[in-house]
């Protein structure tokens, strides 16, 4: 007798990205679908990876276009897969400000909470760190000391500018016209006739 031919149907998992039900999709396209459903992107990485050593400075900052003061820093060892989110988290409960403040790196925000510090460069520069607040925001100690930076620097400038003004005024060099023309032979023959008319 003749073997039997068993035919086979592909079931195909319904969370699969793109499908609907309605027709079998190519084996290719069901591999690949199946690989991006399952690999994370980069950027939101796991916990794992090496401690990494960052410090996160307070940042006060003003609106009015007056320098920003900088605060206490906070040093924390975590994973280099560790997301902004929780480091945030983390910077905020040291500081004692709650929900309030954001964080930047090297001057610019950190927009993605989900990324991961490596993929965001923090590893490159992890002392760049800094978590802006607004300026009603900053303890009594830090206002104190910009209050005393300011005002050093506010004297520094007066007696630069004192000292400017009590130096004489600069005193442009004359030039004697007779003594400094100079010899030329038209003039020393009219001397030698006017000597020789003089003379007896």
């Amino acid at each position: 007798s003749k073997p039997v031919k068993v035919s086979r149907r592909r079931i195909l998992c319904p969370t699969l990205p793109g499908f609907d039900g309605s027709a079998p999709q190519r084996a290719d396209g069901v591999r690949d679908a199946y690989q991006q459903h399952c690999q994370l992107p980069r950027r939101f990485a796991d916990q794992a990876g090496e401690p990494l050593e960052v410090s996160v400075r307070m940042l006060y900052f003003s609106r009015d276009g007056s320098p920003a003061d900088s605060g206490a820093a906070h040093d924390f060892t975590v994973p280099a897969g560790t997301t902004v989110d929780t480091l945030l988290s983390m910077t905020r409960k040291a500081a004692g400000v709650g929900n309030i403040g954001r964080l930047i790196f090297k001057g610019k925000p950190l927009m993605d909470g989900q990324m991961a510090l490596e993929a965001c460069g923090v590893t490159v520069d992890p002392k760049a760190l800094h978590l802006m607040l607004s300026r009603k925001h900053r303890p009594s100690q830090v206002a104190e000391a910009a209050a005393a930076e300011a005002a050093e620097l506010a004297s520094a400038m007066a007696q630069a500018e004192a000292e400017f003004k009590s130096r004489p005024p600069r005193q442009k060099r004359q030039i004697d016209d007779e003594d400094d023309q100079p010899q030329t032979a038209r003039s020393n023959i009219s001397e030698v006739l006017a000597s020789s008319c003089g003379s007896p």
